[in-house]
Formats: C-alpha cells, sequence, structure tokens
C-alpha cells in the first residue's frame, strides 16, 4: 500500500470514527424513539427525554400449553388432560442511562406493571399489579443499533377472579435477558 492510499484510510476512519465516538458519548437525543425486544418474549417501545433517561412501554406475552396423560388402573385406559397458561402483561416506566465508556452504556430502569394470567384447568384467571427494577449494560455498535442484557427483579400481586381461586405476592428474579435494541 502506498502513503496516498493510508493517509486517505487514515482520514476516513477518523472522521467516521470520530463522529460515532461523538454520538457514543452523547447518547439518544431527546426525542429519538427505540424499540427493544430481547429473550423471554417481548418488546419495549422507548422514547428520549434526555441523553440519560427515557419512558419505556413494554408488553409480553407467554403462552403455553401442557398435556397429561394418566393411567386409569380401574377402566385400563389413559386418560388425557390439556392446560393452557396464558400470561400478559403491559409495563409503563422510566430507563436512566449512564455515560458511554468503550461504547458502553449501563442502565436502570423501574416500572409499573398491569397484567392477566389465565389457567384452563379448572378455568381460572389472576389480575396483575406490581412493579419492576432492572440494571443491565448495552454495547452500540453504531449510534442506532445496540446489544446488552439486563437483570430483572419484579414484585406482582395477583387477585384471583374465580370465587374460589387464592390470592397470592409474587417476588421474582427473572434471570439475565439478552436485549437488542434499534434507535431512530
Amino acid at each position: 500500500m502506498t502513503g496516498s492510499p493510508r493517509i486517505l484510510a487514515g482520514a476516513l476512519f477518523l472522521l467516521f470514527g470520530s463522529q460515532t465516538a461523538r454520538a457514543q458519548s452523547d447518547g439518544a437525543a431527546a426525542g429519538t424513539w427505540a424499540v427493544e425486544g430481547g429473550t423471554f418474549g417481548g418488546g419495549s417501545l422507548l422514547r428520549f427525554r434526555s441523553p440519560s433517561s427515557a419512558m419505556v412501554l413494554g408488553a409480553s406475552v407467554f403462552l403455553t400449553r401442557m398435556d397429561v396423560s394418566d393411567f386409569d388402573p380401574a377402566t385400563g385406559q389413559l386418560t388425557s388432560t390439556s392446560t393452557t397458561f396464558t400470561s400478559s402483561q403491559l409495563r409503563l416506566g422510566f430507563r436512566h442511562y449512564g455515560d458511554s465508556r468503550n461504547h458502553i452504556r449501563h442502565f436502570s430502569t423501574l416500572s409499573a406493571i398491569v397484567g392477566y394470567n389465565s389457567s384452563g384447568f379448572p378455568s381460572q384467571g389472576a389480575l396483575v399489579l406490581g412493579g419492576a427494577g432492572d440494571v443491565g449494560a448495552a454495547y452500540f455498535f453504531t449510534p442506532h443499533v445496540s446489544m446488552g442484557g439486563a437483570g430483572e427483579l419484579s414484585g406482582t400481586y395477583e387477585k384471583s377472579t374465580a370465587s374460589n381461586g387464592r390470592n397470592r405476592f409474587d417476588v421474582t428474579f427473572s434471570g439475565v435477558r439478552l436485549l437488542g435494541t434499534v434507535y431512530f
């Protein structure tokens, strides 16, 4: 490689590299939107109020079906029972972002939760109210794309809709989920 192409390549790298670095340290501007999705289902819409804070609106739906076979010794037949469990939640909260260091920004989120759980055998449902907090970090590949992870702790109260149902309070650590986010 001769001297001129090296100088041109170096100038282009400095030009685009400094643009990306400046965008990373500044963070998303007020009014920026983002869409986030991750493992364990669900997704969120973020609206930045400043480079360090965003409002978060999230939704998730979890559906599972369980088929159970049992042997009835009186008849000598197999019996089969199916149960479907559905959990849906909406979240509204605020996220705080820390300063960027080497394209990595840490964040924390506090949100309110409202939802509904339903199981099909016997048919029961529960209204879900609560709150959650998460702590995580994201690596910004560009000012418009990041990937990261977060751990969440939530506390929810489930009020049964069935007359013979039980109400309960749960505290759950859902583990660490991977997150992908696009900013626009």
